[in-house]
């Protein structure tokens, strides 16, 4: 009996010893599993820790915009910043959220931030400001800002005086009546200019000197002791333009035209001796304006001027064949007004 018993159960002891077996053969592939998960789960961690990271020593760190000196954002102490870059003087850093961030970059002195433990240092390259590297074109230097131009209304008026030395083309004309061919002049008038630079005035002049008459004889010239007051006053109108600029010395130039009076006047002249004469005449002037002081600005200028037969057909200046009224002229000017 108990042999029979033992024969009945012996093929169900070797199915169970198959299964047996078979659940021995599994936990390898477990902990083949296992194992690929826990290398993951190392190879992320690791990249963690390769991330550079740094955190804020500062109270108030300033982290600049990476393209301009303007403040993106202000970190406080113990924020931790991601580390993309650094130079000399700079770590650049991905802003985060939670400092308005959307993923910008910035840039944030060195000395405010401290690398986070463990964490590798970013690399190096030349963020904004840096020297360049050996070997790299240097930039030029930026050209400097040009000085803004002054507001330039589109009309104002200015009142001027001048006074200045006139020389004569007649020259020995007036060495024989006034005993020199130069002379002082001395006028005033009124600009009108406009915001385009363009000008326009008008001025009244004088010239006045006591000579005396004299004799020509054979293209020579003697004295004959009667006094005689050459004056000359021309009223001049004149177009010019001078560019809107706020320079410290500002060129102009311009020409006109106008109408000069020649008196000559002495004390024993009878009705139809003096001399009384209307003559027209033209002129180029050229000149530069100084930076003007409040509502007085300066000027030089100088002017050439022609007045044919602006001596008449008669006279001393006709028999020395001089007749041009007209000459050189450099006279110091004070324009007052905007």
């Amino acid at each position: 009996m108990t042999d029979r018993t033992a024969g009945r159960h012996r093929p169900h002891s070797d199915a169970g010893t198959q299964a047996l077996l078979l659940a021995r053969m599994r936990p390898p592939r477990v902990v083949f599993a296992l194992a690929l998960a826990t290398l993951c789960a190392l190879g992320t961690a690791s990249s963690v820790s390769a991330q550079s990271l740094g955190v804020v020593t500062a109270e108030r760190a300033v982290i600049w915009r990476a393209d301009s000196s303007v403040v993106a954002t202000v970190a406080g102490a113990g924020v931790v910043l991601e580390l993309t870059a650094r130079s000399e003087r700079w770590y650049e850093v991905i802003i985060p959220a939670s400092l308005g961030g959307r993923g910008e970059r910035g840039l944030i002195a060195i000395g405010q931030v401290k690398l986070a433990d463990g964490a590798a240092p970013p690399p190096e390259r030349p963020l904004r400001g840096s020297e360049p590297q050996a070997g790299s074109p240097r930039r030029p230097p930026p050209a400097p800002p040009r000085s803004p131009l002054p507001p330039q209304p589109p009309m104002s008026l200015r009142a001027f005086g001048q006074g200045g030395l006139i020389g004569f083309t007649a020259r020995e004309s007036f060495a024989a009546v006034v005993g020199r061919s130069y002379g002082y002049s001395f006028g005033a008038g009124v600009q009108l200019r406009f915001g385009s630079g363009v000008y326009v005035q008008t001025s009244l002049e004088q010239f006045r000197r006591t000579g005396q008459r004299v004799y020509v004889f054979d293209g020579e010239s003697f004295p004959l002791g009667i006094d005689n007051t050459v004056t000359l006053q021309p009223a001049v109108v004149a177009v010019g333009y001078r560019p809107p600029s706020a320079a410290s010395v500002r060129p102009y130039l311009g020409a006109g035209l106008g109408a000069y009076r020649l008196r000559e006047v002495s004390p024993f002249d009878g009705a139809d001796e003096s001399v009384d004469q209307w003559r027209r005449g033209y002129h180029a002037h050229i000149g530069f304006e100084l930076r003007p002081r409040g509502w007085v600005t300066p000027a030089l200028e100088a002017r050439y001027t022609t007045v044919p037969k602006g001596l008449g057909d008669a006279g001393a200046a006709a028999l020395l064949k001089q007749t041009d009224l007209g000459g050189w002229q450099i006279h110091a000017k004070v324009l007052v007004g905007r």
